[in-house]
């Protein structure tokens, strides 16, 4: 290709760029001299054209001659680099094969070292096996020459650390090692536990103990030598020091016979000293409560009950006196506390023993129910038992007697209702001489249901396990839906067709439902019922996983979101209750108004001033209603307890008000006689029927008594009320009065506050004097 086609080549691949060039050239001057006067700034853009081309002449030069330069220099820097990399690598096979070498040469003298460091390690294992048992020897040879010299508490410290010893090598594998420890313990801890033992016997004899004559009334015997008594306090420490560890309790042949309640999860074994004092009681409770024996009775069990607490009495005194100071110095426990214990683990075993035999008599099962937890209610008062430990209650709550419990609690209950309900006095006042307590008007069955709820709640309230108070509190729920459907059941049978609900049995079954309401309304604020009621809302949050299910904030009103145990058969309970209050209520309004005719058709729009009277009497017509008013109300007060009472005078108040507003007055017109004789029969006589009941009546018959304000206001200030309420209601933009008045300050003045203007208008057109 010749020279002048390559030229004419690249200058066709120029033309593009040289064409965008001019033509950014052309924007630039159009957008830096749009007119003739802005040549006046070509200096100014010549300049700083220059400096830009200066500028990019020296960022080309910089290009073209630097950064050859710099890129010549990271070459060679790079090469040095490798050489140095190379040099590296060669060291490093060199040393490889050095070590390699190195390896080879010393591998026969490493295996070397291996088996005799194998050998070491045998031979040092077989010394430390070796001075373990040395050291076992050695202890036993120390507290054999104690015990030959006599020095007890010498011998004791020996065993304690032997003991110790013992005990960290339980987890060893060397079986035949830890048998020899165990061993060794054991047959230490029996040659002292039978020296010391046999000391404190002859001890305990020179007290005469145990204590077993319940009628002296004097201290325990005091021995005639002091070095008993000093005796005493030296071998009960002694003891207390004579341990075993927890492993080798299953091998200790000298603890108490305890089977059921070793088994207990919160079984703490007694100390060696207990156990001794406690060895004579335990032959005697044996020896009288097992076997064939006459004390041995499934039908008395009340009489090792009461054996155990004579027994903790009668040994009361010397342990808070001589056996107490001893703890104090030691560990601190309660002497009468752990004593009981031990005797307590004997009714334990004894009760666990007959139990299947109690299970198949209910009679003989609910006796040694009461007896069991009398027992453990005296046993709490008598030496403060602490709940943490076992006691008969636990037999109790074992799956089988506790089912058993709760069928016969049921199958008590329900007989227990059914003779209380088929009682001819069932419902009569249970308190009708007692001032005070009869406002409340309880029958006899609903005293005698509540007073069985509380029986089962003081025979659970004790019980151990959450889980079977929870059981018990719903088999008292279900108990609870039970009476309430059989009140249901004799309501429905005396009052089949609804007929006369002003009956005493009826109302007597309304105030039944209400003292229950009461009673169950106060249980649940208990904290017993309120602990309950915590456990049963953190089961069902763990059952539902949620924990937004339950929530324990307070309301703006101070009580709690969530319902308390009670809140749903307080619920049913509250619907009965209304349902029927309404029912009496609906009763003394029909008779009322049936009453009321005449008096609704009175003549009032013709009737003759009141100026006319010296007095004003009752209207004739209004008599009647009144007098069945009257009668009703002090038939119901005398009937209904005092808290529904009221309830149901407020509730006849606000029907009987707005019964004479729509029907009475709204239906009639009034002349100057008729409203105010209507208002002499309001406030004078209706009025005055419910103001034995509180000091303002007029204030439940709003609608009545500012009718009654309205139909006896002044012609003048009727009107002006009137032409008020008009442009208020039928022309708010009148312009003939620029500032209007307040209607509602206006009702006000007068003493109107219920009654909207639309009423207070139809009122005012019920006067004639008005009508034009």
């Amino acid at each position: 290709m010749s020279m002048a086609t390559m030229s004419c080549t690249e200058e066709i691949d120029k033309a593009p760029f040289v064409e965008m060039a001019r033509l950014a050239a052309v924007a630039f001057i159009n957008e830096r001299f749009p007119d003739i006067e802005s040549l006046e700034h070509a200096p100014e853009t010549l300049n700083e054209l220059t400096s830009t081309k200066v500028n990019l002449e020296r960022a080309i030069l910089f290009a073209t001659e630097e950064v050859p330069r710099k890129i010549t220099f990271a070459i060679k820097e790079a090469e040095a680099v490798s050489e140095t990399v190379n040099k590296l690598h060669m060291e490093q096979d060199q040393l490889i094969g050095d070590i390699y070498s190195h390896v080879v040469d010393n591998t026969v003298m490493a295996n070397k070292l291996s088996q005799t460091m194998k050998q070491i390690c045998e031979l040092e294992k077989y010394m430390q096996y070796l001075l373990c048992i040395s050291h076992f020897e050695d202890l036993s040879a120390d507290i054999q020459s104690a015990l030959l010299i006599k020095a007890t508490e010498r011998s004791i410290e020996q065993f304690i650390l032997m003991a110790e010893h013992a005990g960290h090598l339980q987890n060893s594998g060397c079986r035949h090692l830890v048998k020899f420890a165990n061993d060794t313990v054991l047959f230490w801890f029996r040659i002292l536990l039978e020296k010391l033992s046999s000391e404190f016997n002859e001890c305990l004899s020179a007290w005469q103990w145990p204590f077993i004559v319940s009628s002296l009334k004097s201290a325990p015997p005091v021995p005639a030598a002091t070095e008993s008594k000093e005796k005493l306090g030296t071998l009960f420490a002694q003891l207390t020091m004579l341990q075993l560890p927890e492993d080798f309790h299953k091998e200790d042949k000298t603890s108490d016979r305890s089977v059921f309640a070793a088994k207990l999860p919160k079984w703490r074994p007694l100390s060696l000293p207990f156990q001794l004092l406690l060895k004579p009681l335990q032959k005697r409770f044996i020896f009288h409560f097992y076997g064939n024996k006459k004390t041995n009775s499934l039908d008395k069990p009340e009489w090792y009950f009461t054996q155990i607490l004579t027994w903790i009495k009668d040994h009361r005194e010397f342990l808070k006196t001589r056996i107490q100071p001893e703890l104090d110095k030691q560990s601190g426990l309660d002497a009468l506390a752990e004593f009981s214990r031990g005797l307590v683990a004997l009714a334990v075993d004894k009760l666990h023993t007959d139990m299947p035999e109690l299970l198949l008599m209910n009679i003989r099962f609910a006796h040694v129910l009461d007896e069991s937890l009398a027992f453990h209610k005296e046993l709490c008062l008598l030496c403060s038992y602490p709940d943490s430990q076992p006691s008969c209650l636990d037999v109790l709550i074992q799956p089988e007697p506790f089912k058993h419990w709760l069928h016969i609690e049921k199958q008590f209950a329900l007989q227990k209702m059914d003779s209380m309900l088929s009682s001819p006095s069932a419902w009569k006042c249970q308190y009708k001489d007692s001032a005070d307590v009869d406002c409340l008007k309880v029958s006899e069955c609903g005293e005698s249901f509540m007073l069985l709820l509380l029986t089962i709640t003081d025979r659970y309230r004790l019980l151990p396990s959450v889980e079977c108070r929870m059981d018990f509190l719903r088999l008292q729920l279900e108990l609870l839906d039970d009476f309430r459907i059989r009140l249901l059941q004799v309501k429905k049978e005396i009052f089949p067709n609804r007929a006369d609900h002003l009956n005493q049995q009826y109302c007597a079954i309304v105030n039944t439902v209400n003292y229950i309401n009461d009673v169950l309304c106060q249980w649940a604020n208990l904290p017993f019922f309120v602990k309950l009621h915590y456990y049963k809302m953190k089961t069902n949050r763990k059952e539902t996983s949620n924990e937004d299910k339950i929530q324990l904030d307070d309301d703006e009103n101070g009580k709690c979101l969530e319902p308390s145990v009670f809140e749903e058969i307080v619920d049913l309970f509250e619907m009965m209750q209304k349902d029927m209050l309404a029912n009496i209520l609906s009763f003394v309004v029909d008779d009322v108004k049936a009453r009321s005719r005449s008096y609704r058709h009175e003549r009032w729009m013709a009737l003759p001033s009141h100026k006319e009277y010296t007095s004003m009497a009752l209207s004739g017509s209004a008599c009647e209603m009144l007098l069945v008013l009257k009668d009703h109300l002090h038939n119901v007060e005398a009937l209904l307890s005092k808290s529904l009472f009221a309830v149901f005078w407020q509730q006849l108040a606000e029907i009987v008000n707005r019964f004479i507003f729509s029907e009475v007055i709204l239906q009639n017109n009034f002349n100057d006689g008729g409203s105010h004789q209507l208002q002499f029969d309001m406030t004078r006589n209706l009025f005055t029927l419910f103001g034995q009941y509180t000091a303002k009546p007029e204030n439940y018959f709003k609608d009545v008594k500012e009718s009654c304000i309205v139909l006896t206001l002044s012609a003048g200030s009727a009107l002006l009320i009137k032409e008020v309420i008009y442009r208020a209601l039928h022309d708010p933009h009148s312009l003939a009065n620029p500032r209007p008045t307040d209607p509602i300050a206006a009702l006000h003045d007068i003493g109107i506050y219920k009654l909207t203007l639309e009423e207070v208008e139809t009122l005012l057109s019920l006067r004639i004097d008005l009508s034009d």
